[in-house]
């Protein structure tokens, strides 16, 4: 374990009026390493002010899931053939790290993890796989005890060769686990609450949409196509998922469509978009779930990744390609955001949660 005090470069934001913002939170930062990434990152956000406070040792832990009480946390490690999962003890009063232990996985190049009561479930990507980690009382993970793999392809030959699990989601509900195939232009759907969860529906998607990231908000499911850049809505119904709408995300259709959140209260959602026109695009969400085009604003190189903070006030942007986390404005009445001269130099960042 490694403390940072070389290069937390950071700067102080206000809002212009006294006690608009909420009080500080703890966040971790997951990092590609092999660039001056040392691994994974706590930091203090407090006021637009981000402070690097900690830092562990770990091989490209792009991904991390923060486990119950906070106390532990999970990071894949996406490193090919060596790829694997950590889980890391922290202290979620002063982000302090502590033990940091490492299990192999036969799933390649995992690049997502979530947590799904006493189990880590994570995507791997060049694996065409999910993967199911028990772990014991105390939250450390045990071993793999199960791998569903998935055979599929789309038309792009390289990019949609094989199958390609991008993210696997739990439901607000905690009743379902959504999984985004990016490979074979699919949603899996599992039903959650039983011995194990359960595959219970597929989707398929247009050839060639690439689905990557997932959000859901009751009875409307969100995803975002890395290669076609745009959202589908679906809503759920007895039959499964039906399609209602479909959005332009990216409109330099530059293939690279990154992450997508929904706001706390429901009404916008936001994706990332990257490489030319890197930056994030704001959608309203009307009374039925459809989205409307609100704003779009710039952001650093390779938006990979962001995070809105407790209250939604502001948002976060790991942006990989200029080794920064950017700290936006949010106003909660027409979800636009505005930069700030708050961030903090972190190398390569791609992932960010709270603890």
């Amino acid at each position: 374990m490694k403390t940072l005090i070389m290069w937390a470069a950071m700067a102080a934001v206000g809002c212009g009026m006294a006690g608009c913002d909420r009080g500080s939170e703890l966040l971790v930062c997951g990092t590609y390493t092999g660039s001056g990434s040392f691994g994974v990152y706590s930091l203090r956000f407090d006021r637009g002010r981000l402070e690097v406070i900690d830092s562990v040792a770990a091989v490209n832990p792009s991904y991390i899931a923060v486990g119950e009480g906070g106390t532990m946390l999970y990071a894949v490690s996406e490193n090919g053939e060596q790829s694997g999962v950590y889980s890391i003890e922290v202290d979620p009063a002063t982000g302090r790290f502590g033990r940091c232990d490492f299990l192999p996985t036969d799933g390649a190049d995992p690049c997502y993890l979530t947590v799904v009561g006493r189990q880590v479930v994570t995507a791997d990507y060049s694996g065409g796989s999910l993967s199911f980690f028990e772990m014991d009382d105390s939250g450390r993970l045990l071993g793999c005890t199960r791998r569903d793999c998935f055979e599929g392809h789309g038309p792009d030959a390289r990019r949609q060769a094989s199958s390609h699990v991008h993210c696997a989601v739990v439901s607000t509900d905690g009743r379902r686990l959504y999984a985004a195939d990016l490979g074979a232009d699919r949603v899996y759907e599992y039903a959650l609450g039983g011995a194990e969860p359960n595959l219970c529906g597929i989707t398929a998607l247009e050839p060639g949409f690439g689905p990557r990231m997932v959000a859901e908000r009751g009875e409307r499911v969100y995803v975002l196509g890395e290669l076609s850049g745009r959202v589908a809505v679906f809503e759920r119904a007895d039959s499964g998922l039906q399609l209602v709408q479909t959005v332009v995300c990216d409109s330099l259709n530059e293939r690279a469509a990154g992450d997508l959140h929904l706001s706390a209260d429901g009404r916008f959602l936001y994706g990332s978009t990257r490489r030319r026109g890197d930056g994030i695009r704001c959608f309203a969400v009307d009374a039925a779930g459809r989205l409307s085009n609100r704003s779009f604003t710039p952001t650093g190189a390779h938006p990979r990744n962001f995070l809105l903070t407790a209250g939604d006030d502001y948002v976060l942007v790991a942006s990989r390609d200029t080794d920064s986390v950017e700290v936006y404005r949010r106003d909660a009445a027409t979800g636009a955001l505005t930069p700030t001269v708050g961030g903090a130099h972190i190398p390569r960042p791609v992932c960010l949660r709270r603890l």
